[in-house]
């Protein structure tokens, strides 16, 4: 079995994209135990869930690792069994937290490189595909995502409409093919379950 394989058999025959079965096979190429790709999972959840809440006020520089309070709270919270167990307990559901979370982080990005409308949009519609890619349901996100970064941007869009539409353009361009897999394969296939 390949990745490829892996990829060709989740669009053949699942109901869900296949970028969390890939991810998962790549972790599990490298460790060989499904138990340490879940592991991998939950620091991967508790540390994007602690650098959304460390940075959604802050510029990133800002950050203190070495405060008391912020360790304390990232063991915690973060690093709560609860939300370890509910945010790796579905296949995709890891891997969206940690897309949500960088797509919050986004949102409250602050500093130089947030005016770089290339860089900005670039980096939103990536994040989009890669959701898209994760699960089908993320579409929604998506659409409440856009809306609240076009709100968010309201000043600049009359100078970025053109980057937002070459950038959501070659978006779609990256999940058309899945959405054709969803409409033929997979749509077809949840509704025998």
């Amino acid at each position: 079995d390949s990745l490829i394989d892996c990829y060709k058999q989740m669009n053949s025959t699942d109901i869900h994209p296949p970028l969390s079965y890939m991810i998962n096979y790549i972790f599990f190429q490298f460790t060989g135990d499904w138990r340490i790709v879940r592991s991998i999972g939950a620091i991967l959840v508790s540390t994007s869930l602690w650098f959304f809440w460390s940075v959604r006020e802050k510029n990133i520089a800002e950050i203190s690792f070495n405060k008391v309070d912020t360790w304390f709270s990232y063991m915690l919270i973060c690093l709560n069994p609860t939300v370890l167990l509910w945010a790796t307990g579905i296949r995709w559901y890891t891997y969206m937290v940690i897309l949500v979370c960088i797509l919050g982080m986004l949102f409250y990005a602050k500093g130089k490189w947030i005016n770089n409308k290339y860089l900005f949009w670039g980096v939103y519609f990536l994040l989009c595909v890669l959701v898209f890619h994760l699960e089908y349901s993320g579409a929604i996100l998506i659409i409440a995502s856009f809306l609240c970064f076009l709100m968010k941007r309201k000043d600049k869009i009359k100078e970025e409409w053109y980057i937002v539409l070459l950038f959501g353009l070659l978006a779609v361009a990256a999940v058309a093919y899945q959405i054709y897999i969803f409409l033929t394969i997979h749509y077809a296939n949840g509704q025998h379950e």
